[in-house]
């Protein structure tokens, strides 16, 4: 039963601009309805007759004349002259179409006032009271639903005249049966079959049968009397003990949130599981996993906002498609084309930190997939792998949606070849289950592959050999030169260059209009300029500047990284001094960057750029020879500590004889 979903989902848009055009269509055709006309002849309505006299009369056109001759009389109390539009707007088969279409006009604004206002407001009254599904499913939830049907039953059988009191009486009655028999038929139409709990649906039943059997009862004997009046309210009171004895007694007595078990299908009794249509709630509860379902996925949008303003600006406003990317707009219509052609074959993207690769490979695998890219996981997975003669555990955290897996083989140091030869393999043997028209292959991304060893490298190209027709490969790294030429020859290379301090203004330009902020002049360029062409770094010090201080100035200062402030004065305090007390110094500085996370390959780097900028022209050159010789030992090793203080001990020891060569 996924067809009507799909086709909902899918058509969306069409079917919103349909009733938008519906709606502007029956406003102007009622507009010109509303007013009474002067150009027709008067009819008089008779004494003490309201405007059923209309049947008397045998042609549609003196009932329009006397429609429009007994304005006030024959409109009542709506908005609008329907007796009007039916009688002088249009032919009769025209005006049943144009009531229908304007009755469903109506329910479908009720629908969406329900789900956005309504049913959010039912969620987090019921939170903050305490309420289990079941209790709020059958208090607040009806309360919420049937007020307007209390009070037009209530305003029906007040008036005076008493007109109205059969067609409060009916409402009443019919409002029952449409729940029901329509509600629950669609439901079970457009949703799949959810197995729950048989007796509370049999305790709701129940009940609604012996509330019809009294109203039965009173109509019979034809008058309501007090006791009658409060024995119908004891009903109801009745029925949510009964709801809150049960849940009493299925939660062992504590008192806590109910939540139903599923029966097996051979004892348990097929309903919905959920609804397409978030705006369908029924005033009767029919059974308590049914409206806690209905009340969980009506607020799902509401929590998705909540989410999306607490999250940073570099992930908020991350473009989520291949249209809205705003840098490499290029790549992005290469790729774009990639998925219309359906040739995806596998790719290495490789560019600087913070040039936007990770959010292309995404807003690629939503093009290829669709949002369901988006529903991901996150999981910390043991594997046992065997190595020759012994077994090895490897750890390792994935995140996993469907149609794709993203991992980090590099994570698992020098074990890096076995994630490749034995999880890997696993992983690209499955095609996506349930793929729905979908790209039928499982897309891998894997992150720093430049950091596998060369083993794990020459496995993974065999793994793309052997796995191609039911997996494809997405690469990530930030240098391709440490790639084999085996694997960069089997992939389409896209070089992500860093953004230029232009895109990157342009881009906090953009974050700053929908923020709401006033940059001043000059501001987002040297933001830009400090950032070192790092695009997520640039939208990181532009937050940082906004929590810092606000409005802006022209000349406020930009807080500078803390580690890499911290990694200067290691430098500074190398200058200053050679000898092993230093160097042990040194070494628990470096040994509380690495704690932090910094990535040893950047520290490196970053002293070496710091000590660059403080030595002679006679030094840089042996210097950075050094650097590159501990970083390839780095890559090789396992604890990074020990070649980073080597480093530091090798610059000392020059160092240390450059100044006693130079001034004795």
């Amino acid at each position: 039963m996924d067809f009507p979903t799909n086709t909902l989902k899918q058509n969306k848009a069409f079917f919103s601009l349909l009733l938008s055009l519906s709606f502007l269509f029956l406003i102007t055709f009622y507009f010109t309805s509303i007013f009474p006309s002067s150009n027709h002849p008067k009819i008089i309505l008779p004494l003490n007759q309201n405007c059923a006299a209309i049947e008397q009369f045998p042609d549609r056109t003196s009932r329009c004349d006397f429609v429009r001759s007994n304005y006030d009389s024959c409109r009542g109390k709506a908005y609008l002259n329907y007796l009007d539009v039916f009688y002088c707007g249009a032919r009769q088969p025209f005006g049943y179409a144009v009531l229908v279409l304007w009755l469903v006009v109506l329910f479908y604004v009720l629908g969406d006032t329900a789900s956005t206002y309504f049913c959010p407001s039912v969620t987090g009254l019921s939170r903050a009271l305490r309420l289990s599904p079941a209790l709020a499913g059958t208090t607040l939830l009806p309360l919420g639903n049937g007020a307007n049907d209390v009070f037009a039953a209530v305003v029906s059988f007040a008036r005076s005249d008493g007109s109205s009191a059969a067609v409060g009486l009916n409402g009443v009655l019919g409002g029952a049966l449409f729940i029901t028999c329509f509600v629950v038929g669609l439901l079970s139409f457009v949703a799949r079959a959810r197995v729950v709990e048989r007796a509370g649906f049999i305790r709701d039943i129940l009940f609604l049968l012996f509330a019809l059997g009294c109203l039965f009862a009173i109509l019979a004997l034809g008058r309501v009397g007090l006791w009658a009046a409060l024995g119908f309210v004891s009903v109801y009171a009745a029925y949510i003990l009964a709801v809150f004895g049960m849940q009493l007694r299925r939660s062992g007595g504590g008192g806590g949130e109910l939540v139903a078990p599923l029966l097996d299908e051979e004892k348990g009794l097929l309903v919905p599981e959920k609804s397409p249509f978030p705006t369908l709630f029924p005033p009767l509860p029919l059974s308590v996993q049914l409206i806690h379902a209905i009340l969980e996925s009506v607020t799902v949008g509401r929590l998705n906002k909540k989410k999306e303003k607490e999250m940073l600006w570099v992930d908020k406003y991350r473009p989520k498609t291949l249209e809205k990317v705003l840098v490499h707009e290029d790549i992005a219509q290469n790729l774009k084309k990639l998925v219309t052609e359906q040739d995806c074959p596998h790719l290495l993207f490789y560019g600087p930190s913070g040039s936007g690769k990770k959010t292309l490979i995404m807003a690629l695998l939503r093009q290829i997939y669709g949002p369901s890219a988006d529903k991901v996981k996150v999981e910390n997975k043991n594997w046992k792998v065997d190595a020759g003669s012994r077994t090895i555990d490897v750890e390792l955290t994935t995140l996993s949606s469907t149609h794709h897996v993203e991992l980090s083989p590099s994570d698992a140091g020098f074990q890096d070849r076995y994630v490749v030869q034995e999880i890997i393999k696993e992983m690209a043997k499955n095609r996506p289950i349930d793929t729905k028209g979908k790209k039928g292959f499982k897309v891998l991304v894997l992150n720093e592959v430049d950091k596998l060893s060369r083993e794990a490298q020459h496995s993974l190209r065999r793994t793309m050999e052997k796995y191609s027709s039911s997996c494809r490969l997405i690469l990530c790294c930030n240098s391709s030169s440490k790639v084999t030429e085996a694997i960069r020859s089997r992939c389409l290379n896209m070089r992500i260059n860093a953004p230029t301090d232009g895109e990157i203004v342009k881009v906090l330009e953009f974050i700053g209009k929908k923020e709401g902020l006033q940059l001043p002049s000059g501001f987002a360029d040297r933001i830009a300029q400090q950032s070192n062409r790092s695009l997520r770094r640039a939208i990181l010090s532009l937050e940082a500047c906004r929590v810092q201080q606000y409005p802006f100035t022209a000349n406020q200062p930009i807080p500078p990284m803390d580690w890499e402030e911290y990694v200067s004065e290691i430098a500074s305090s190398i200058l200053k001094e050679q000898s092993p007390k230093r160097l042990f110094e040194v070494r628990g500085k470096v040994y509380e960057l690495l704690v932090n996370c910094i990535p040893p390959e950047i520290i490196l780097k970053r002293l070496l750029y710091e000590l660059l900028k403080k030595l002679d022209s006679e030094l840089k050159h042996e210097i950075s020879h050094w650097a590159a010789y501990y970083e390839h030992r780095l890559r090789l090793g396992q604890k990074a500590i020990f070649h980073l203080e080597a480093f530091v001990a090798k610059f000392m020891s020059v160092y240390k004889g450059f100044l006693i060569e130079t001034f004795g």
